[in-house]
């Protein structure tokens, strides 16, 4: 499996890469969503992503957005999470996140049920 990385912090980024490869994902990491739409768009795909909340040009909510919202790049890009270091979300952004039914995981992340919801179901059990 393939996970498309988002994160701007080099640390956070450089952790969660040897956590994903120890298990043998291929990672692709990068610092901003220019970089990921620019991955997505040189066919780093199928992919779970897993992306920042806050990003230096943009909101991880965003581009989940706008991957959906594609045509091609929808159905091929799952799951897709958030992570986020602040706890003080406003209701307009948990009203956002219900709406688009995605998860958000707060940092420090638990690698256990990150790897979880990053690995597809087995065959015949509900997600």
């Amino acid at each position: 499996m393939r996970i498309l990385l988002v994160e701007d912090e080099p640390a956070v980024r450089e952790e969660l890469c040897e956590l994903f490869e120890l298990r043998g994902f291929a990672v692709r990491a990068v610092g901003d969503v220019r970089n990921a739409v620019r991955a997505l768009q040189e066919g780093w795909w199928p992919c779970a992503l897993l992306t920042d909340f806050n990003l230096p040009d943009g909101s991880g909510l965003d581009l989940i957005r706008t991957i959906r919202h594609s045509l091609h790049l929808g159905p091929e890009v799952a799951p897709a999470l958030l992570m986020t270091g602040h706890t003080d979300l406003t209701e307009q952004v948990r009203l956002a996140l219900a709406q688009e039914q995605v998860a958000m995981l707060t940092k420090p992340l638990d690698p256990t049920a990150l790897l979880q919801m990053l690995s597809p179901a087995p065959f015949g059990t509900s997600p």
